[in-house]
Formats: structure tokens, sequence, C-alpha cells
């Protein structure tokens, strides 16, 4: 798993905790993270049936809308586009949670921007999984298979 932490300051320094090659070796730290941001528990079991389901391509996005806190945990993705696919799902229910705090209409412009916003933020890390390179192959590989063997 690699974590990735980005503050989103035109939205009242939303912070954003991102989660990338979630499996289920890292619920607990995940599922911590979820409650000290004030996750409720239905949320929080259906954030737990996901990481734990094993499946392939799943993410979550929960927010705390008073606190302008959100976490967004992308699993483990079958190939390159299907990561792309599910980090952009994830980053559009974030824009939706913030512009619903702003009261930002989600047809207009500011929310195109929000969105392009965060996936800047994000790109430093989220990159690496688009890279085709051995090296970068190799970082993401060492990062997410590091936790699981330390689990074993």
């Amino acid at each position: 798993m690699i974590h990735q932490r980005i503050y989103i300051e035109d939205y009242g320094n939303w912070l954003v905790d991102i989660y990338y090659g979630v499996t289920h070796f890292e619920v607990d730290e995940i599922m911590e993270n979820l409650y000290d941001i004030g996750c409720d528990s239905m949320s929080a079991r259906r954030a737990y049936d996901n990481i734990t389901s094993g499946d392939l391509n799943t993410g979550l996005t929960y927010s705390n809308y008073a606190n302008k806190q959100s976490i967004i945990v992308i699993g483990v993705s079958e190939n390159r586009e299907q990561f792309f696919n599910s980090l952009v799902h994830e980053f559009l229910h974030l824009t939706a949670h913030i512009s619903t705090v702003f009261k930002l209409d989600m047809y207009s412009e500011s929310v195109c921007y929000l969105i392009g916003n965060i996936s800047q933020l994000a790109y430093k890390v989220a990159s690496k999984f688009f890279c085709k390179c051995t090296h970068c192959k190799d970082k993401v590989i060492r990062n997410i298979t590091a936790k699981h063997h330390s689990n074993m």
C-alpha cells in the first residue's frame, strides 16, 4: 500500500488521505483512520466489506463534511486502465463531497477546476501506477508487497 496526503487549499485546506494498491492486509490501518475522521458505523461496515472482499478494481471515498477530511482507497487493479478508471471514479466522489459543502454547481467550471486540482495534487504518487518503466513498476510492487510480507 502507498499512502499520500494532500491538502486542497482553495477549499478550507480540505485534507485527503489517499491509499493506493490496498488489499485486505491494510484493513485495520484504514478502518482506524476512517474512525479517526468520524466515519459512522454503517459506512465503516461497507468500507470493511469492500476492502476485505479480495475483489480487484474496487475503491471507496468517505468524507467528513464538517471537518473537511476525506479518505480515498484504491484497491489493487488488474491493469493501468482499470486503476485510472477507479482513481477518476473516486476523485469524482471527492469532488461531489466538496461541492456539496461549498454549494458548487456540479455543472460549473469551478467544479472542473476542482477535480483538475485534485488530480494535480495526487499526480506525483498516482503517476507511478501508470509508468511502464522498470524502476517505477518495481517500486510500486515493493511498496505493495512489503506490507504483505510483514503480516505473514
